[in-house]
């Protein structure tokens, strides 16, 4: 025996907190680790989440993190801010936040990544990632990754990932590859093939791209 997650519920019976604990054999007992207190809002979504580590010398827990999420108004996700705990100040302060835009379909279409800089006290542009769909329905088929090149105030290209999905709308095969500048073509990288029996997942297979071969490797 080494660890276990404890999931309390609420009245509605939503997850409202998860406790892990790990086993200490010398003294045959169990001993907080890691817990997790969620929020919920009218609508049943989860709006926030502190992250908190057990203090063995203080016997007490200390904050770790916090995940704010706020959705639109037809109930998607359309900002999750994450915010890490400065003990010092026993202040909050802002770390990353994922912006999230959908199409005229409703469907996911872009999602900003921006890190907060403290010293210069502003958000700044990371990371993209855009979806595509075949018909304006589905699942995405397609998904570009851009980076932010700061001097020049730009995304540039940086990766994509392409799915494919089994009737059940599960992911069977998940293929990544990167731009290369030098080659002006994408490079593969890795592939997933997962396998199902009904909506079981029972085979997660990971495949590295031989150049030499030219061909997948398990």
């Amino acid at each position: 025996i080494y660890a276990r997650n404890l999931h309390f519920a609420d009245k509605s019976e939503r997850i409202a907190s998860v406790l892990k604990q790990r086993w200490y054999k010398e003294d045959n007992r169990w001993e907080n680790y890691e817990q997790n207190l969620k929020s919920h809002d009218e609508r049943g979504n989860e709006v926030q989440s502190i992250l908190q580590q057990w203090n063995r010398d203080a016997q007490d827990w200390l904050n770790v993190q916090m995940k704010t999420t706020t959705y639109d108004a037809r109930g998607n996700e359309a900002e999750i801010l994450y915010q890490e705990w400065h003990r010092p100040t026993q202040q909050w302060f802002n770390t990353v936040v994922y912006l999230i835009s959908y199409n005229h379909d409703f469907e996911k279409s872009e999602v900003v990544v921006r890190t907060y800089g403290a010293m210069e006290n502003r958000w700044d542009n990371y990371m993209r990632f855009s979806f595509s769909y075949r018909d304006g329905y589905g699942p995405p088929y397609e998904v570009h990754v851009d980076t932010w090149r700061t001097p020049e105030s730009r995304w540039q290209t940086f990766g994509r990932y392409n799915l494919t999905y089994n009737n059940r709308g599960k992911v069977t095969q998940e293929t990544r590859a990167t731009w290369s500048e030098s080659q002006r073509d994408w490079v593969p990288g890795v592939r997933y093939l997962i396998s199902y029996r009904r909506d079981t997942r029972i085979e997660d297979i990971e495949q590295r791209w031989d150049y030499t071969s030219r061909r997948w490797i398990n």
